[in-house]
């Protein structure tokens, strides 16, 4: 194998991805914020980087799974960030979930100096990247693509192309994960509705999902709905409330109207006000009354949770 594979961002997605990579044969140079993250890899046999920009072979391939588009930028475009180093011939690998704006910008600013972006977000909470078994948007030059696709394959188990646009990977994954945060709205109301009916929540959940209603989101949520969980999580609602607002953004841009879009927002902007941020998204099963009136000077915004 032997490729040189630089990555930025070991959090609760980033470290096992990266984990696989070195697993599996690949030479790995790892930054990150907090340096604890990037011991467990070093043992493994990574190198750690004390700055993006050293994560960096000229002509290699450089992973980002960071959190939103400021981070992204401070690790690609900041002081020793990648683009300074990135030179002809060389790949970044963007897995983050962005906005298509700051996809574009980087793509730009990659092709002035004779490298090139693949977008690549991922669908799938932290249990799914240990198994690497991960879902991959994918959108870029055909070429750049077939580079990347044993790095990939590492990590996930399937790759859904979108086209040659970099920014059309990061509108997929912004449609999927408004599915998959409707779904859990939609579990949350329809088991509220049955319990105050005298049905048992949990005895639903199974049912609706054994057949009528299948698939992995629906299937993994429904438990955790059921139970009206309530603790940190995989897919934190602060998360989710930037990607709502990245959908929102991107509808807004498209002049496209996404009125439920709209009314998840209001629901993760509640569960925010109310401390919840660090807590996965099925924490909405655990308060169904009415949301009260609150400002947006507290809440975190597509470009910076």
């Amino acid at each position: 194998m032997g490729q040189d594979i630089g990555f930025v961002g070991l959090g609760a997605m980033g470290l096992p991805m990266a984990r696989n990579l070195v697993q599996r044969g690949f030479r790995v140079r790892v930054f990150n914020r907090s340096e604890g993250k990037s011991r467990e890899l070093v043992k493994l046999g990574a190198i750690a980087a004390d700055v993006p920009a050293d994560v960096v072979s000229a002509d290699g391939i450089v992973i980002t799974m960071v959190s939103h588009d400021q981070a992204l930028r401070a690790v690609t475009l900041g002081p020793d960030g990648i683009c300074g180093r990135l030179g002809h011939g060389g790949l970044h690998l963007s897995m983050s979930t962005v906005s298509p704006a700051v996809v574009r910008l980087l793509a730009e600013q990659h092709r002035r100096r004779g490298a090139a972006l693949v977008s690549a977000p991922v669908s799938g909470r932290p249990e799914a990247a240990e198994a690497a078994a991960l879902t991959v948007w994918l959108a870029g030059a055909a070429q750049h693509k077939a580079r990347a696709s044993e790095v990939l394959g590492a990590m996930s188990s399937s790759v859904h192309d979108m086209g040659e646009d970099p920014c059309a990977a990061n509108v997929a994954k912004l449609a999927a994960n408004l599915m998959a945060l409707s779904s859990v709205e939609m579990l949350a109301e329809a088991l509220e509705l049955a319990e105050r009916g005298g049905v048992d929540r949990k005895a639903l959940a199974a049912a609706l999902t054994e057949q009528l209603f299948t698939g992995p989101v629906l299937s993994g949520y429904a438990a955790r709905v059921a139970a009206r969980a309530d603790a940190p999580g995989g897919f934190k609602v602060a998360l989710a409330l930037k990607d709502i607002d990245l959908v929102l953004r991107a509808a807004a841009a498209g002049d496209a109207a996404l009125p439920f879009a709209q009314a998840l927002r209001q629901r993760l902007k509640w569960a925010y006000i109310k401390g919840l941020g660090e807590h996965d998204v099925s924490t909405l099963a655990a308060d169904l009354h009415p949301a009260a009136a609150v400002g947006e000077a507290a809440l975190p915004h597509a470009a910076g949770v």
